[in-house]
């Protein structure tokens, strides 16, 4: 069973890859109505938070191998990242291409809006580091 939910959750962004193609296929820019848009946002969301995650679980896990094998002297704990800490960065990350997005439909974005997204991002993440164990 813990073998399935890792390749679920491997496999979880090209699921939602082809959620989001199906989505972009069937409906119409024209005429999508407000619960279409809402569907493609949060495909858009559930895409980049998969993504993110697996990045950052399953990447961390395989190049802090390289790290604890060079240095022996490093704790296993300061190099892995938790799955709950993963997990509430990927969902911190995943929400700055919805905006990006957002601000992109409203022909609003611009260079200061990409900095004030970064740094509203960069302080997430902070606190996040700092908060969750």
């Amino acid at each position: 069973m813990k073998k399935l939910l890792h390749i679920g959750l491997i496999l979880s962004p090209l699921l939602t890859a082809f959620l989001l193609l199906i989505l972009f296929n069937t409906t119409d820019p024209v005429t999508i109505s407000p619960t279409g848009i809402l569907a493609i946002f949060l495909c858009w969301y559930l895409f980049w938070s998969s993504l993110f995650f697996v990045v950052l679980h399953y990447g961390v896990r395989f190049f802090s191998r390289f790290i604890i094998a060079k240095k022996k002297d490093i704790n296993k704990k300061e190099v892995i990242i938790g799955v709950r800490k993963a997990y509430y960065i990927a969902s911190v990350l995943a929400f700055a291409p919805v905006i990006i997005l957002a601000m992109r439909s409203f022909s609003q974005l611009k260079w200061t809006d990409l900095a004030l997204v970064g740094v509203f991002i960069g302080l997430m993440i902070f606190y996040i580091v700092k908060r969750v164990e």
